[in-house]
């Protein structure tokens, strides 16, 4: 999260963000959408140290339960067209040798894709089953509601998140054991680890100025995650509940 550029930080970051999208994701997962006006949210981190923290949200008042919720960025809309204009790049190199081509033209709104953006999105999961619990209050509220439930404390990025660094995650091996919303901390880190591969595929086969192309947030895909193997084992009900399908596939 970045303070608006003109913005002087008078009061903590965490007061007043408001729903201003709700989409849903599967039967039981939305993505939503929070704002605050003096906020921008980053694309993405340039260091590993962000993978799998959190943020934690409540009501914007004193006797609000208060729940944490995974940092899930490569769920949002930018990172998921981002992400397949990248697929699209790597295919047209790998597949049609068409080297002239630019991720520009595999998406015309590559800029914006790249620009923070307005709301940090969370995943969040409704429990229909208990109608008190906090997710399923988040799930009732309505982006347009201007009777004061809509008005949300945010704190974070919190915690320690996947502890991962440049350095410990080059080398070894990682097993990921998880079933249906168990995969959100993981996400940016499947995520991140796909772009990696991508990335040193395309060095090897078409050389580094190809594979430079493909990283537009300039990431020090050279420094980590080399020589490291990732088996995942995942459960979910069916297909339709795997959030990220994209990058577990690919």
């Amino acid at each position: 999260i970045s303070l608006k550029e003109g913005k002087e930080a008078v009061s903590s970051p965490k007061e007043n963000w408001r729903i201003v999208n709700v989409k849903p994701v599967t039967d039981m997962i939305a993505m939503i959408c929070f704002e605050n006006r003096d906020f921008k949210i980053k694309s993405f981190g340039k260091s590993l140290g962000w993978l799998g923290r959190h943020f934690r949200v409540s009501f914007n008042n004193d006797k609000s339960q208060a729940r944490l919720y995974t940092t899930a960025l490569a769920l949002s809309e930018w990172n998921i067209q981002l992400r397949h204009a990248i697929f699209k790049y790597f295919d047209e190199i790998m597949l049609g040798e068409n080297f002239a081509i630019s991720l520009e033209e595999c998406d015309e709104n590559l800029e914006f894709y790249l620009q923070p953006q307005n709301y940090l999105p969370l995943f969040i999961k409704s429990y229909c089953q208990f109608a008190k619990a906090f997710s399923t209050k988040v799930h009732h509220v309505q982006p347009d509601d201007h009777t004061g439930k809509n008005n949300f404390r945010v704190e974070g990025p919190l915690g320690r998140g996947l502890e991962m660094t440049a350095e410990n995650s080059n080398g070894g091996s990682i097993v990921i054991i998880c079933a249906g919303t168990g995969i959100l901390p993981m996400i940016d880190f499947l995520n991140l680890f796909l772009w990696k591969n991508l990335y040193e595929i395309l060095k090897e086969k078409a050389g580094v100025q190809y594979a430079e192309k493909m990283n537009v947030l300039d990431l020090p895909f050279d420094r980590f995650m080399n020589r490291l193997n990732v088996t995942f084992f995942g459960s979910f009900a069916n297909e339709k509940q795997v959030v990220g399908l994209d990058i577990i596939k690919k």
